[in-house]
């Protein structure tokens, strides 16, 4: 009866079998990893905070197995892949955080994409956390050119004023969220535009950092 049972269960909601990562049916475990793609992700160790930032931290290393993954998440409406990233994202126990924001992408992107993809995994930290979320204390002002191509140098005048914070985040502690960490660039402009308006510390928390 019971071998019936675990039958009839598996049947109707069926195990996962497609690793997140590879794609191929495999064996998964509660990670959703098969267990080669388990061996290939490496935990990130936290980098060091550009200006005017008070503290980075990330999930996973931005290894070539997670690129994939990453642009499927970002780019082919993979929502629930927020679940997955979010699972080795940690705020660090020394950093007291009144109010996480996302990212924010420029409204004629995020209208063409149907979502944010920072934002999917700042609600989750939120309910991780139970610390609220505001999607409104930061707003993109202007369509830059997407960073992935650009040098560091380019980076930062690529996001030089291309945000604009809510006075509403005067005397807070803010926790960005963000998907992957790469030059920091786009995070210390997000960062130099709350504190103008007051914020009292800003860190950054992300999904993935590029090994660079």
């Amino acid at each position: 009866m019971g071998k019936l049972l675990t039958l009839a269960k598996e049947i109707i909601f069926p195990s996962r079998t497609t690793c997140f990562i590879c794609g191929r049916e495999e064996i998964v475990g509660e990670d959703d990893l098969c267990d080669a793609c388990r061996e290939s992700i490496h935990l990130c160790i936290c980098p060091p905070a550009p200006l005017p930032l008070d503290g980075v931290s990330a999930g996973l290393l931005y290894t070539k197995e997670l690129h994939e993954p990453m642009h499927r998440f970002k780019y082919r409406d993979k929502v629930e892949y927020a679940a997955f990233f979010c699972q080795y994202m940690s705020i660090p126990q020394d950093w007291s955080i009144d109010i996480l924001c996302p990212v924010p992408l420029y409204y004629l992107r995020e209208m063409k994409r149907t979502y944010n993809q920072s934002e999917l995994l700042a609600r989750r930290i939120s309910a991780i956390y139970q610390i609220p979320y505001c999607r409104d204390l930061l707003e993109k002002t202007r369509n830059t050119a997407t960073q992935t191509r650009l040098n560091p140098a380019q980076r930062q005048r690529n996001v030089q004023n291309a945000f604009k914070a809510a006075p509403e985040c005067k005397n807070l502690s803010v926790l960005l969220i963000d998907d992957v960490y790469t030059t920091g660039a786009t995070l210390a402009s997000c960062a130099k535009e709350l504190k103008k308006q007051g914020a009292s510390k800003v860190y950054a928390l992300c999904a993935c950092k590029t090994d660079n």
